[in-house]
Formats: C-alpha cells, sequence, structure tokens
C-alpha cells in the first residue's frame, strides 16, 4: 500500500495513545486531544506514525480543521473516540480511490443503530450528503486543502448550534466543485450510548435545524424544512404538532446565525 491512509480522531481528555488500539488504527493516525494543556506525543507502531495532539480549545469542528492542518495523509479518515475500525480499512479505503480515482470524497458503511446503507454505490449529491455521518467521511487531502475548505466551527458539537458540521463541510466541498462517492463497504462501527447535543425535539432543536438548512441552502431552504417536517413527522409527533415543528425551523432561518467555512490564514 503506497498511499497512506491517516486517521483523525477528535477526543477530550486523553493521557496517553491508547485510543488508538481501542480504536483499531493500524494506519497512520492523528488524534486531537482537547483537555486542559497543550503538548504533543508521538510513537511509531509498526512503521506507522501515531501522533496525539493536545489543546486546550474546545468545539468538535475546531477539532477537525486542527486535524486537517496538522495532518499528513494521502487519505484521511475522520474517526470518533467511540469507533472502532475492522481490520484492513486501510486497504479498502485505498482501493475505493483506486476504483474512483476522481473522487476527493469517499464515504463507506460504519454501522451504528439507526443507520440504514444502500448496497450499491452512488455519487454524491446536495441531498444525498444530508444523510452522510462524519464517521463515513474519508477525504483526499489535497483535494481539500486545494479547495481550501474547512469545518464552519459555528457548528458542531460544543457549540450553540450543537451540530450540522458535518452537512455544512459536505455542502462547501459539493460547492467548490469537489466530487463525492458512497460505496458499500463496511470499514467499522460506532458503539453509541447517547449524544452530546440531541436532547430530544425540542423548541430548542427546530430553531437550530432551521439555523443549519439556512447555512446549508440560503432562503430556498424553507422547502426543505416543509420536507423535512413532514417526513419526520412519526418520530417527533409525540412532542408538537408539524406545523410548530415548521413554523420553528422558520423562525430558525430568519434568526440564523452568520458563517464561513473557509480556510483560515
Amino acid at each position: 500500500m503506497s498511499e497512506k491512509v491517516e486517521v483523525l480522531i477528535s477526543a477530550m481528555h486523553q493521557t496517553d495513545l491508547a485510543l488508538f488500539e481501542k480504536t483499531g488504527v493500524t494506519t497512520d493516525g492523528l488524534i486531537i486531544n482537547q483537555c486542559d494543556e497543550n503538548a504533543v506525543l508521538n510513537k511509531k507502531k509498526n512503521g506507522k506514525q501515531h501522533k496525539m495532539k493536545s489543546v486546550r480549545e474546545r468545539g468538535l469542528s475546531r477539532s477537525r480543521n486542527m486535524a486537517l492542518k496538522n495532518a499528513q495523509g494521502d487519505y484521511c479518515l475522520l474517526c470518533d473516540d467511540d469507533e472502532r475500525l475492522y481490520d484492513g480499512y486501510g486497504d479498502k479505503i485505498v482501493d475505493a480511490y483506486k476504483k474512483f480515482p476522481n473522487a476527493d470524497i469517499i464515504c463507506f458503511i460504519v454501522t451504528f443503530e439507526g443507520k440504514k446503507y444502500s448496497k450499491k454505490p452512488y455519487r454524491i449529491g446536495y441531498l444525498k450528503s444530508l444523510r452522510v455521518s462524519s464517521v463515513q467521511i474519508s477525504l483526499k487531502l489535497d483535494s481539500i486543502k486545494k479547495a481550501g475548505i474547512l469545518f464552519d466551527e459555528e457548528y458542531g458539537s460544543g457549540t450553540s448550534m450543537g451540530s450540522g458540521e458535518e452537512n455544512i463541510f459536505f455542502f462547501d466541498c459539493l460547492k467548490k466543485g469537489l466530487k463525492a462517492y458512497y460505496v458499500p463497504v463496511t470499514i467499522g462501527e460506532v458503539n453509541r450510548t447517547g449524544s452530546n447535543w440531541f436532547k430530544g425535539y425540542t423548541d430548542e432543536y427546530f430553531l437550530k435545524r432551521g439555523a443549519v438548512i439556512y447555512r446549508l441552502m440560503g432562503k430556498i431552504g424553507v422547502f426543505y424544512c416543509a420536507y423535512f417536517a413532514i417526513t419526520k413527522y412519526r418520530k417527533y409527533k409525540k412532542n408538537m404538532r408539524m406545523t410548530r415543528a415548521f413554523m420553528l425551523m422558520m423562525n430558525g432561518m430568519k434568526n440564523h446565525l452568520p458563517s464561513g467555512g473557509r480556510m483560515q490564514s
């Protein structure tokens, strides 16, 4: 395997490099460890570079951005600290990029409760990107850097918005003309017992959803808000009426936060 795969892990309060073994990293790997100190740990294992950069900053999107800025792999895989990668994931990633040589982003199957996947590969456009979870995303690092794209740090866990950062990142990539694909190849699993941001279908949830939709789509997001209110109704109908959910998202769009999502110097 001549091309280098690097796993980019976002974590908090790690004291050593044990997370690499826990998550099954057998390629190069980089942990961005948000904690109470600034430090760097390096170790070579089976010829692979394992590095942890500890920082005092907070926020998932900041962590992702720091990982992208410090990454050195040809292909990078986003990873969470509750994930377990399967043996051979590195070869599978390289093989996928050989199969789709024009791909800048390839999304894989990472199994977790409630997530369903297609059995066929497909090109990912704007609407399909809304179904993507961050742990599925691999990327051609050079393409991302040349396009000057980073995660929008106003969104994601650890911010007032709480979520939506991977969707915004994906939209920004597509707007820049990057090509994305999904392949039905399983590379790992996630053991999620809870969420750092989802607290139920509350007023706040729909307000924030509206703000994220505006960030993604602008004014035409009103149509997606209607689609979301209708198609997700069975999930939230015990909490509120469909019309209220829609109006809350409209208010979220109206009071959206300003955002950037571009490479900063």
